[in-house]
């Protein structure tokens, strides 16, 4: 009995972080891993525990038995095997709707996915007091009790927090962590009906339809922001990743929820749209004449700015730096990226802090999603990057804006200028993305070639209109202690949407 009720408690702590860490990646792809998205996450299921131990309270004080403890880890199977299904048509529904601007709809459909990601947690929560109150023979005890079980829930705590991240979802992947953790419950649950109270039928009852439906996938999964032929999908270590062809033959490398293009490929046409090209003929606007010689890419995705520089200077030393490891291999694969272009496979800030390499340009086009990542836009990191500069390079910087709402781009703006002498920008047409130029000497469009490319044509065209940025600066600097991204990120879709 003590061993049951002890590997239940271990059981319900690694099933509950489990379960948060799976309900991250669950809803990430739509809502962002921002600050604040992880904020609510965990302030949720802290709420749907403290709700399940008050409740377990008192119910282990009227009728706590083994009945009952079996039966809320079912219900915890039932509803841990149930989220992956339901909450991506909830999640796809809600932010479909939201876009076309039907918020009534949308807090339906978002209220639902919270309802059915808070129930396995409550149900868990309920275990833990039951379990105490069974193994608790005398009020002296009792304390030594609740300590020890407290002390085996948080060890179980920290498996079901090391596993889902560095094995199970890499592995098996989301819907399938969420099934391993259903029937680990439900073989609890079964097991104490069976070995200690025979009630075994209400086990089945909810482990036979898990079983059945197990390896059921819908269908009709659907994706908001995917349009064409879907080439792949797969979930990676950071993101949920797309490869997508259109009718036009242009293929698209997209991550998490879809609303941006990471990378484009074509393989005859020059990507000639979007913020690829303006970033890719940076080194044009440097102060010299001379062809650079060893660039670098930070959030290098799919490789589309890569390849359109190797295009134009095929002996430039091109490196990219690239965390995901599975978009390097979507670039190989699928978007013509060029294998003479070297990788890192390392966060932006370590790779430049661990090396004493100098570059011609560095050019910065890191999102996670829709969110640059606060540490690659302070002064400090900036600091870093012209450290790294040569006496003429230049930085290319990609930000986004919604028309008027530009507080994030002009904060990145402002932070060039206190490690920068010069500082231009242009506004991408159709687009939503800013362009930022910064060197320590003067920017203007050099001609390099003699035989002009398509990206030096392009750069001729459309490098004369960048302007000087001259906002006025006042509390808009991003420093490693203050980098508000997510908060001024959430501004631009506020105002898209409102």
């Amino acid at each position: 009995m003590d061993f049951y009720l002890k590997g239940v408690s271990f059981l319900s702590g690694f099933a509950m972080m489990a379960m948060e860490i799976a309900i991250g990646r669950l809803i990430f792809p739509y809502l962002g891993s921002s600050l604040p998205v992880w904020g609510i996450l965990i302030s949720w299921v802290l709420l749907s525990a403290s709700s399940g131990y008050a409740f377990g309270g008192k119910i282990s004080s009227r009728n706590g038995n083994l009945n009952i403890l079996s039966s809320f880890l079912l219900l915890a199977s039932l509803f841990s095997f149930l989220l992956p299904l339901v909450g991506h048509h909830a999640l796809s529904m809600a932010i479909k709707i939201l876009f076309n601007k039907n918020f009534f709809e949308a807090f339906a459909g978002i209220f639902l996915m919270a309802l059915i990601t808070g129930l396995p947690v409550f149900s868990l929560g309920v275990t833990i007091p039951i379990v105490i109150r069974l193994l608790t023979q005398e009020v002296t005890n009792a304390g030594k009790t609740a300590g020890t079980i407290q002390a085996i829930a948080t060890a179980g705590s920290i498996l079901g927090t090391l596993v889902p991240s560095f094995w199970s979802i890499q592995s098996i992947g989301t819907k399938w962590t969420f099934i391993m953790i259903a029937f680990l419950l439900g073989f609890a649950g079964i097991t104490g009906f069976i070995r200690y109270s025979k009630k075994f039928i209400a086990g089945f009852a909810v482990i036979l339809p898990l079983a059945a439906l197990s390896g059921y996938h819908p269908k009709n999964k659907t994706f908001p922001f995917i349009r064409g032929k879907i080439l792949f999908h797969d979930e990676t270590l950071y993101h949920s990743v797309f490869v997508v062809r259109k009718d036009n033959g242009l293929i698209e490398l997209k991550v998490d929820e879809g609303f941006t293009i990471q990378s484009v490929y074509h393989p005859v046409e020059f990507i000639s749209f979007g913020s690829w090209p303006y970033l890719s003929s940076s080194f044009f606007l440097r102060n010299t004449f001379e062809v650079p010689k060893h660039i670098l890419v930070i959030g290098l995705a799919g490789g589309t700015v890569a390849k359109q520089i190797k295009d134009s200077m095929p002996n430039v030393i091109v490196k990219g730096v690239e965390i995901d490891g599975k978009l390097i291999q979507l670039g190989r694969k699928f978007m013509g990226l060029p294998d003479s272009v070297k990788i890192e496979e390392k966060d932006g800030r370590v790779y430049l802090s661990s090396t004493d390499e100098k570059f011609d340009t560095i050019i910065l086009d890191a999102y996670q999603g829709p969110y640059p990542p606060f540490h690659l836009l302070t002064k400090e990191f900036f600091t870093i990057v012209r450290d790294h500069l040569e006496p003429d390079g230049i930085v290319a910087v990609n930000m986004i804006r919604w028309k008027n709402e530009e507080s994030l781009s002009n904060a990145a703006g402002c932070t060039l200028k206190q490690v920068f002498k010069y500082v231009f920008k242009i506004d991408v047409p159709f687009s939503i993305n800013t362009i930022f130029y910064a060197s320590m000497q003067s920017i203007g469009f050099k001609q390099m070639n003699n035989s002009k490319d398509s990206l030096e044509k392009f750069a001729e065209r459309n490098l004369k209109n960048i302007i000087p940025f001259n906002e006025q600066c006042k509390k808009l600097i991003l420093t490693d202690d203050c980098a508000p991204v997510e908060y001024l990120t959430h501004k631009i879709f506020f105002s898209a949407l409102f």
